[in-house]
């Protein structure tokens, strides 16, 4: 029989609907029904492309004695973490602070007043070695809660009150923001694996906005390493089984440090970031390996994770058939039967697949005959296309890995940037189609309810209300629309965005923002988060939305704000600069000599136009901020940015006025003046920086 969860739309919260657990989904009725009958919360946390929640539900979920266990003496709640990070971000942080570790599945017992006391990640069904299992604490904890009530209810209140002392952190830094950026680069590189390429040791996560702010370290302050550092951790993860070398796109992270033998679930925002990384790197470096990776990511998510509006799904699962990677993994005899003898020795060649296989099972901890796929160190060339089409075709009658099928507004917009940006850098339409696509039914729901965001916009989970990230990612993502189109409406609505930000998100004495609008549900604690995980935080995003809006507006007030969160989270960083690597971008962005520029356009120059803008876009210059004006747009652009009024096309030619740190220059008419400054504009952004080799 199916449990409450039958009615929800998460793909993971309908893995679990026919367990015999009495699964909650999270709401009212849960928490009233625990304090009604006296029960403590069993919270379970966790998402549908997570391989050890499969396991756990297999294991303990799915088993009658465990289920008898949870039915008795609690009341269970499954969350999908996705679909509501703000619940996964305030019991992650207890489960870091009561264990030292955190991940998924978690688990957390609480109070019906939603206060914790007892954390952990994943527990086997029974005891192994000093591992309690669930038919062992079940009931432990069942006998504390009614023996020991009053020791739970002191813990549970000291766990939330050191919750509550975090989140009201003084603010204000000693450290300069030169040295906080030092110090954030000399961290990650102290991390440095110059062997493997990426920071630290097993498992290695891609973290693609670590690699963007080395990318502008060292353009910045003309830093040789870095983009040293850059251009290994690239190429070694392409190369690697992090990488799907048939299908592209990237899997979640690596279980050893050579990229080799990834937890094969893809997601939608790793693609994304790790697009941003490869098209940047191709923007400093000219290297086709970098262009042609973008284009290979591009396809696999247009192929695979694109649902028929236009949309964006949030991963596919790393088990399939039975197994975890069995999709993904070949046998010797697979491979030698799929190819002709010429063939397999040139894949022989390249890669180290083996007759006892080159994956070590993770479960089994032994080799099994599986091979990933990926590039020997000393390989000459790749895999052919015309072989990897061809092993593609055959894997594709495969049984194929499941899709968590919701479409997440924060990394929907992640990869709407990505697109746009791939567009510009890449010279296709196409991807600018396509995040066209995705991005209008966001703004169509948005505008019909005051640019109010949901979470998710996925067959009714429009309930779930839009978030920090949601907000900050979309925002970013106009932004990247307007720099490859300058067609002022996205500029427009990424305003709109801000203003609900700035009123929702924001409380007195505080200048970052809070991840949950004012008027959300209430929890134990309002999370803000600063530091970046995964993905940037909302936090760093909006730092960077700020400076943006800032320059191409000529509006000070979103200086101010930015300022004001620069100040207000700098005494985070400085303790832990590397953990805030994004930020630090936003720090370098606000520490350059910034070039603002507008283009009055001609009727009779169109051609002079056009290529003053592809010049533009053809140098790596995070801090060039580019206005158009036209004939057409001159009204409206006068209302967002009303210091262009008064710029006009001299002499009927095409014109540019040039400011570059608050000094403005005579305007240009002269096409090859104007390009000559632009390439002024890119040179002088490194000047008298330092070279750390």
């Amino acid at each position: 029989m199916a449990n409450r969860l039958i009615n929800e739309k998460s793909p993971y919260l309908l893995q679990h609907a026919h367990n015999p657990v009495d699964w909650y989904p999270w709401g009212e009725e849960a928490f009233r029904t625990a304090r009604e009958q006296d029960k403590p919360i069993f919270l379970s946390v966790g998402y549908s492309t997570c391989h050890w929640c499969h396991v756990m539900e297999k294991e303990s979920f799915e088993s009658a004695d465990v289920a008898e266990l949870m039915n008795k003496d609690f009341i269970s709640i499954k969350v999908d973490r996705e679909e509501r990070p703000d619940v996964d971000a305030i019991y992650m942080s207890v489960c870091q602070m009561l264990t030292g570790r955190g991940g998924w599945p978690m688990t957390i017992i609480m109070t019906p007043e939603k206060k914790p006391f007892f954390a952990a990640t994943y527990i086997p069904r029974t005891s192994i070695q000093n591992s309690a299992g669930m038919l062992q604490l079940l009931p432990a904890i069942a006998e504390i809660w009614r023996n020991k009530r009053s020791e739970i209810d002191i813990s549970a209140e000291q766990i939330c009150s050191i919750l509550r002392q975090a989140a009201v952190e003084p603010a204000g830094g000693t450290l300069p923001v030169k040295t906080m950026i030092d110090t954030g680069f000399d961290e990650i590189a102290a991390a440095y694996d110059s062997l493997n390429g990426g920071f630290g040791k097993a498992p290695k996560f891609p973290t693609p906005h670590n690699l963007l702010f080395m990318l502008r370290y060292a353009w910045r302050y003309d830093c040789n390493y870095a983009l040293k550092m850059v251009e290994n951790t690239l190429t070694k993860m392409r190369n690697g089984g992090i990488y799907d070398q048939l299908g592209s796109g990237f899997h979640r992270y690596s279980t050893d440090a050579e990229w080799h033998v990834p937890h094969f679930e893809k997601m939608l925002y790793d693609q994304a970031l790790t697009l941003e990384a490869y098209l940047e790197a191709f923007e400093v470096t000219g290297k086709t390996l970098y262009a042609d990776t973008s284009r290979e990511i591009i396809n696999y998510v247009l192929r695979d994770m694109r649902s028929p509006d236009g949309g964006f799904y949030s991963g596919e699962d790393a088990d399939s058939a039975g197994g975890e990677g069995r999709f993904y993994i070949w046998t010797f005899a697979e491979l030698k039967s799929a190819l002709t003898e010429s063939e397999f020795s040139v894949l022989a060649s390249c890669t180290d697949i083996s007759e006892a296989g080159n994956y070590l099972d993770e479960a089994a901890h032994a080799r099994i005959g599986g091979n990933i796929l990926r590039l020997r160190r000393d390989a000459s060339a790749a895999i052919p296309d015309e072989m990897r089409n061809k092993l593609f075709q055959l894997r594709v009658r495969r049984i194929r890995p499941s899709k968590d099928t919701k479409i997440l507004t924060d990394w929907n917009a992640l990869m709407i940037g990505a697109l746009a940006h791939a567009a510009r850098t890449l010279k296709e339409q196409s991807f600018l189609a396509a995040a066209e696509q995705a991005i209008r039914p966001v703004l169509d729901r948005a505008a019909a309810a005051e640019y109010r965001l949901a979470h998710c916009y996925d067959d009714g989970n429009a309930a779930i209300p839009g978030m920090l990230d949601d907000y900050s990612f979309v925002i970013a993502a106009l932004l990247e629309l307007y720099h490859t189109t300058r067609e002022l409406a996205w500029l427009n609505h990424a305003e709109k965005f801000c203003a609900v930000v700035q009123k929702h998100f924001t409380a007195a004495g505080e200048n970052c923002y809070y991840m949950t609008a004012g008027d959300a549900e209430p929890l134990i604690i309002r999370p803000l988060e600063v530091n970046d995980g995964v993905i940037p935080s909302g936090n760093s995003m909006m730092l960077h939305n700020n400076l943006k809006l800032a320059y191409y507006s000529g509006n000070s007030c979103y200086a101010e704000i930015a300022n004001k969160m620069i100040h207000d989270i700098t005494v985070k960083i400085s303790r832990n600069p590397s953990a805030y690597l994004h930020a630090l971008a936003g720090f370098i962005t606000s520490d350059t000599l910034n070039t603002e520029m507008a283009v009055v356009t001609s009727p009779t120059e169109n051609a002079s136009t056009s290529k003053i803008l592809k010049a533009a876009d053809s140098y790596y210059n995070p801090s060039l901020y580019l206005l158009v004006k036209t004939p057409e747009n001159e009204a409206e652009l006068a209302q967002f940015a009303p210091f262009t009024k008064s710029l006009t096309a001299i002499d009927g030619k095409t014109t540019a006025y040039i400011c570059r740190n608050k000094s403005c220059a005579l305007p240009l008419t002269s096409e090859k003046e104007i390009l000559r400054q632009l390439k002024i504009s890119h040179d002088q952004f490194s000047a008298g920086g330092k070279n750390k080799s």
